[in-house]
């Protein structure tokens, strides 16, 4: 997950060249580029001749003389070599009449120095080499770099390292997953959209608020009309699938108001996010300010359950499919007609599934082993 928050944390870290000067340091940087051994991001590590680095050169020569410390090449190698900033593989590009191929990488990484955070997005394009050409060559080399301020100083800062990995996010060949952390949010639920009479959003604006979402540690589900998808919304709530509801609303509709209630009555305590945007650029980049807000207060709170238990203490399940940790189960009106239940010591997902729905682990779960049964049964007591 593209994270700022995380890149943040994670900074390690570096010092600068020294006493050499830039040319040498660099230099030092292309004999590591050329070592076979490297594996990182192939075909980074054979670039040849030296020429073809002038582009990142450059580059490195515009962030050395920009952050204090001559931190220039130190970031630049940390970002082409080392393992811990994470390498992000990105759409390849179009093949050329020359047969080389356009392949597009970005790394992102945070540092300390002297007690200050410096933070990097690099952005890569590179031509391979081909049977009619043999260089590789980079074409493109964006660095941006920033010291981070503290405190509301470095709220900007923030904002545009979120911005710079939204940006790689929207790009990647394959989003990241997200990684559990209880203690944060992790699914987000973007709901709305004006009317085109008011303001149509422009091509491509869902993957955009999903990019977005990824810097914020969210996993964003964005669905425009949320009447057409009613049944796949409320399954959501109330599965403890939505920790933050964000609601583009410039005109409140019947729709997107019954889906508020729902969450609020859902997450007691839990406020939605409404925006009243009429433009799309402005809504994003509400959204990234509110939800940053809501992220850094954000506190779990036990949701309410989907399901009531019976008062016989016993409920008869359907199984859906898995999820990543849990079942998926509908609730049935009673048994099967198989009378073939069975206890099932080990079942910890069908467990933690039922758990989900009714806010109580069962006590003992059974299942019907009928041949193409899914039938399920869970006692509480």
């Amino acid at each position: 997950m593209l994270d700022y928050r995380r890149l943040l944390l994670s900074a390690r870290p570096i010092g600068g060249r020294g006493q050499r000067s830039f040319a040498d340091a660099f230099d030092e940087l292309v004999a590591e580029l050329r070592r076979p051994r490297r594996r990182h991001h192939p075909p980074v590590e054979y670039v040849r001749p030296q020429d073809a680095l002038k582009t990142l050169r450059d580059a490195a020569a515009v962030v050395d003389a920009k952050i204090p410390g001559e931190l220039g090449v130190a970031v630049v190698r940390d970002l082409m070599l080392n393992a811990y900033p994470r390498v992000f593989e990105l759409t390849d590009g179009p093949v050329g009449d020359n047969g080389r191929r356009v392949v597009r990488v970005a790394t992102a990484a945070a540092w300390t120095n002297n007690d200050r955070t410096v933070a990097a997005v690099m952005t890569l394009e590179i031509a391979t080499a081909s049977a009619r050409v043999t260089r590789t060559e980079f074409m493109v080399a964006d660095i941006w770099v920033r010291t981070m301020r503290p405190g509301n100083e470095g709220y900007e800062d923030r904002f545009e390292l979120a911005k710079r990995l939204a940006a790689v996010a929207g790009s990647l060949a394959r989003p990241i997953a997200n990684q559990d952390e209880p203690e944060r949010p992790q699914f987000g639920l973007w709901i709305g959209r004006p009317p085109d009479r008011i303001e149509a959003p422009p091509k491509g604006w869902e993957e955009h608020i999903r990019a977005v979402g990824r810097t914020l540690g969210l996993e964003m589900r964005v669905v425009p009309y949320p009447k057409d998808r009613q049944a796949d919304i409320d399954a959501w709530i109330w599965g403890h699938h939505v920790d933050l509801i964000i609601a583009w609303a410039p005109q409140m509709t019947p729709d997107v108001y019954d889906v508020l209630q729902a969450f609020g009555q859902a997450n007691p305590g839990l406020r939605p996010i409404v925006l009243g945007d009429r433009r799309f650029g402005d809504a994003a980049d509400s959204f990234w300010v509110d939800a940053d807000t809501a992220v850094e207060g954000w506190v779990s709170r036990p949701a309410r359950p989907a399901h009531e238990i019976p008062a016989d203490k016993v409920a008869y399940l359907q199984k859906k499919g898995s999820a990543r940790d849990y079942d998926t189960f509908t609730v049935r009106a009673g048994p099967c007609t198989h009378d073939n239940f069975q206890a099932v010591h080990h079942a910890d997902k069908g467990s933690k599934g039922v758990e989900r729905m009714y806010g109580v682990a069962p006590k003992t779960i059974f299942k019907c082993f009928a041949a193409g049964c899914s039938c399920w049964m869970a006692r509480f007591e």
